[in-house]
């Protein structure tokens, strides 16, 4: 009886493993929650790009309607109030990335109990979702400096590293620096004053309701909320504080209102004031407004509104976001894997008028802290 098998380069199998790919990162992200095609999500997806050509997408912001409420004394006609927008704009390019292992049925592929094509295969899907991660966190918290910590070592970021979009500083409006600071530069790591406590989350939140335009929640079917990300230290820091309206209200709180099912809460440490509270290692540090280069006695959480952050995609030429390609070498002794797609990623930004050069955040919010231990 006649086998079909299919090898590495086989159309059959590129298609399963850009399936997989595709899939796999678009769930696997612990910021999956938060991406959706509407306004209504932190991450707004455009995929006008997948469906046609182009490199740029235009897109409009939607604000609050302000004019006064009228009753049957007082003529709609004449006033009438305009739906508010602004612009902003995305780039999108290609981002790839490939590994190289010993083919099967080499010595090298021999020596160990695993599958060295398997083992590259996951590493590469792996690679992809720190890297979306970690653009993200780079465009939220505004970090601007030209290089990062990963893994232990400084790297140099990269144009596919920030998504192919400018890295914007947090705009003056919406920062805020623990124990009355003024910048990153002047919170050190041993001043336990400027930790992260409820009392900035407070903060954040008086600011994005009280700003113009204000930073509208995400609607749940419990209720409206924010969201806040922080690192481990800080989520250390809020737990060894145990003072009187701190750690406790949060543990009190989470969860016990609803049975809230919707996915934003998954994986989240409770819920305070509104806020939902999450983990990233991925947080960054803060960056030197003296020389621009990171600043490690700090970390910066992030308070996160609706379309805080924008996403986009381009044409693939079929039905998955990652496309799959590998090929063996040197007389099939070498297995490569690529991956690559066309993406981008930006914080979500406005000018509050024409004249206005400014640019300011549109839904974030960053809450700038000491890495203070004990």
């Amino acid at each position: 009886m006649a086998i079909t098998v299919y090898d590495s380069n086989n159309p059959m199998a590129v298609k399963k493993w850009s399936a997989y790919l595709s899939k796999e990162i678009a769930t696997g992200l612990d910021l999956a929650p938060l991406i959706g095609t509407g306004p209504n999500n932190i991450i707004r997806l455009y995929d006008e790009t997948s469906k046609g050509s182009g490199d740029v997408i235009n897109y409009f912001l939607q604000c609050q309607l302000v004019g006064s409420a009228r009753d049957d004394n007082s003529p709609l006609v004449g006033n009438e109030e305009s739906p508010q927008f602004m612009m902003d704009r995305i780039v999108i390019d290609t981002i790839r990335h490939a590994t190289q292992v010993p083919n099967k049925a080499t010595i090298f592929d021999q020596r160990i109990p695993f599958s060295l094509r398997d083992a590259a295969k996951e590493q590469l899907k792996m690679w992809f979702k720190t890297l979306i991660s970690r653009m993200f966190f780079i465009h939220a918290c505004g970090y601007d400096a030209p290089e990062i910590d990963q893994g232990g070592t400084r790297v140099t970021l990269s144009k596919g590293d920030v998504g192919h979009n400018v890295v914007q500083k947090p705009s003056t409006e919406r920062v805020i620096y623990a124990g009355g600071k003024n910048s990153d530069d002047s919170i050190t790591d041993t001043d336990r004053t400027c930790i992260l406590t409820l009392d900035l989350i407070d903060e954040a939140v008086h600011k994005a309701q009280t700003s113009y335009p204000p930073m509208a929640p995400v609607q749940t079917e419990g209720g409206e909320y924010y969201v806040l990300y922080m690192h481990p230290t800080q989520a250390k820091q809020l737990r060894s504080n145990t003072g009187a309206g701190q750690w406790l209200d949060i543990t009190k709180y989470a969860y016990a209102s609803t049975g809230l099912k919707n996915p934003i809460f998954t994986g989240s440490l409770g819920i305070y004031n509104g806020v939902i509270l999450r983990v990233s290692n991925h947080v960054t540090h803060g960056v030197k407004a003296s020389d621009n280069t990171v600043c490690t006695k700090v970390r910066r959480a992030v308070f996160l509104g609706s379309h805080a952050v924008t996403l986009a995609f381009g044409r693939n030429y079929g039905p998955y976001r990652y496309i799959w390609h590998d090929e063996t070498k040197d007389h099939n002794a070498l297995y490569s894997a690529s991956a690559r797609t066309i993406m981008g990623l930006k914080k979500t930004q406005f000018k509050k008028s024409e004249s206005d050069d400014k640019l300011q955040d549109f839904g974030t919010i960053v809450i700038s802290t000491s890495t203070y231990t004990k």
